[in-house]
């Protein structure tokens, strides 16, 4: 219903199989609807030909800041939600610089940020987004952010061995991997974890 009246607002004829297709490609997300749509829009298409969501939304992903960009890419490889500290570390920017964007990131919604001190976190707005994203990303690029991830994460306060293992491993550093998964093990035994040790 809602997809039919969205684009019954911006053209006089709507097939009902239309609207379905758009609901369904959104997953009935009322946003990703709604981003569908306006995209038929923008393209003046009529709508006929299916519309791809991780498609859409790269195309407005592709007009951001490079700075955004890079943002989305560190967020969307992280693989949970990543604190301010590591990700303005692996940006190479000030906190206020990573407000400036990471608000403006919100505002689109592509991240949910969830406060502005060091250890909160930002992370994709939905798993769509993510993978749009990351679906962009060739193999090479793909290892760079890892190695970005693994380096922020590893000047931090605490940093986590098990995330490192796995930012490294997908960085293509086996040895500082292996090193971290040792250290993870470790950890895991201490705390009688063992399967998850092993």
């Amino acid at each position: 219903a809602l997809a039919y009246a969205l684009m019954s607002h911006r053209r006089q004829r709507v097939d009902l199989a239309e609207a379905e297709a758009v609901a369904e490609e959104a997953d009935g997300h009322p946003m990703f609807i709604d981003e569908l749509v306006r995209h038929a829009a923008l393209l003046d298409r009529p709508g006929r030909e299916r519309l791809d969501l991780g498609e859409v939304l790269w195309s407005r992903i592709s007009r951001l800041d490079t700075i955004q960009q890079r943002i989305l890419e560190l967020v969307a490889l992280a693989g949970t939600p990543i604190d301010n500290e590591s990700l303005a570390r692996a940006l190479g920017i000030t906190f206020a610089e990573l407000h400036r964007q990471v608000a403006v990131l919100r505002a689109a919604s592509l991240v949910r940020a969830m406060g502005t001190r060091g250890t909160d976190r930002v992370e994709p707005y939905h798993d769509r987004v993510r993978h749009a994203v990351a679906s962009k990303l060739d193999d090479a690029r793909r290892r760079s952010v890892h190695q970005s991830l693994a380096r922020a994460i590893e000047a931090s306060e605490h940093p986590d061995a098990e995330t490192l293992a796995v930012h490294y491993r997908l960085a293509g550093d086996t040895s500082q991997a292996a090193s971290y998964a040792t250290r993870a093990a470790e950890t895991a035994s201490r705390a009688l974890a063992f399967e998850h040790a092993a």
